[in-house]
């Protein structure tokens, strides 16, 4: 018997509505996306949506041929939407660590930072020093905090008024323009806070709790949430970044300084490493998984499975007006190009401005050919040809790109 296809923009809308439903789901959420802080925001919501255990995930083929891993037979592949390799959406799906097996003599383990408690102190100095952060005496949870503050103050005017466009619909319409400033600024800095403390081995939950997020039931829907967890995202990734490569680089050679400064034989830098959970922290993972993850079926292909997910498929061309946009959107648009992405909406959304847009350019042409008019194209051809040319490409193109490509 066929599978039922779970249509992704059904599974996108569902699990945008769960983790906004309360704060501790959102705060579930956060666990996942600060694992997981270089994949964008839909690709954290997705991959919470069908493995929220996730640690690191890639495609068959980075595990294979950068990784010397082969997947384990019977393993589950995470489907995500792939808007990146071609003028049409389509589905791509990836595999958590967790589901490979090292080929003997090659295989290697991703390169996952951990940070031990003897060097919190350092990474709160370099935060310090990297992000031009006062000096405090609240180590390392407060720079995080500062972190988040500073990084806050730089995105939200862009992203309010992204949000403002949105919120009809949602619950956010009830409020005024003030509540709704304070309410994305309140989450904003708390969920970058909460995202960086994770990540960086800190008990989140000693600083920050339920009441601190208590107004994600706000963003009830996903067009609103978009535009909260694209922020999130593109605010704690640098910062994460930055301290994974002072981690990785540069932290054991610090460390060996300072304790031999201080006179302190230093052993073996990587019985310091913390581990990422405890056990007691894994066994209450273990049941919020059971009861976040989805009944998604799946079907075979070759030795391990895909979830029946799909999406729905766009008849038509992207040309070139259409494919500016995506850049536009993707490069400055970050919300607006997540959003669209989730609701299986992409396709869509450019090819109806790239229509727009070539629609546009030949009115545009009639009414500049009105004012100036061409040479008779009998009389002299070469001619006529560069005035059309002139007039397409240097003034009708200009317009339309900054009337509907850039608005």
């Amino acid at each position: 018997m066929a599978n039922k296809l779970y249509a992704m923009e059904q599974l996108t809308e569902e699990v945008a509505k769960d983790v906004a439903a309360s704060p501790q789901e959102w705060m579930r959420f956060l666990n996942t996306a600060s694992r997981l802080y270089k994949y964008t925001f839909p690709e954290q919501l997705l991959i919470y949506a069908q493995r929220p255990e996730a640690t690191a995930v890639a495609s068959m083929e980075i595990w294979n041929q950068k990784m010397y891993r082969w997947i384990k037979k019977g393993s589950k592949g995470i489907a995500l939407i792939d808007n990146t390799s071609g003028p049409k959406t389509k589905l791509r799906y990836v595999f958590d660590v967790q589901d490979t097996y090292k080929v003997r003599n090659l295989g290697k383990d991703p390169q996952l930072w951990n940070l031990p408690v003897e060097g919190e102190q350092l990474v709160a100095d370099y935060l310090q020093e990297q992000l031009s952060l006062e000096d405090t005496e609240g180590g390392l949870a407060e720079s995080l905090h500062q972190a988040a503050k500073e990084s806050m103050q730089e995105w939200l005017p862009d992203a309010l008024e992204e949000l403002r466009l949105d919120v009809t619909g949602t619950f956010l319409e009830e409020l005024d323009e003030q509540n709704q400033e304070v309410e994305f600024r309140e989450l904003m800095t708390n969920s970058v806070w909460y995202v960086l403390l994770n990540r960086c081995g800190l008990d989140a939950q000693e600083y920050l709790d339920a009441e601190d997020f208590r107004h994600i039931t706000d963003f009830n829907q996903l067009i609103v949430l978009g535009h909260l967890g694209s922020a999130v995202n593109e605010i704690s990734r640098p910062v994460l970044m930055q301290i994974g490569r002072y981690v990785l680089n540069n932290l054991e050679n610090d460390l060996k300084t300072v304790a031999k400064e201080k006179e302190v034989v230093y052993n073996e830098f990587n019985t310091l490493m913390r581990e990422s959970n405890t056990d007691n922290t894994e066994d209450r993972e273990e049941k919020r998984r059971k009861q976040t993850m989805r009944e998604i079926s799946y079907s075979q292909n070759g030795e391990y499975q895909i979830p029946d997910i799909s999406l729905e498929e766009t008849r038509g061309t992207i040309g070139k007006y259409g494919m500016m946009r995506k850049e536009y959107l993707r490069n400055h648009k970050v919300a607006r190009f997540n959003i669209l992405t989730l609701q299986n909406r992409l396709d869509s959304h450019l090819m109806e401005i790239d229509s727009q847009a070539r629609q546009r350019v030949d009115d545009l042409m009639n009414e500049l050919l009105e004012k100036d008019p061409a040479p008779d194209k009998m009389a002299d051809g070469m001619a006529w040809t560069r005035h059309m040319n002139q007039i397409k490409a240097q003034r009708s193109r200009e317009l339309v790109i900054q009337e509907i490509i850039y608005s």
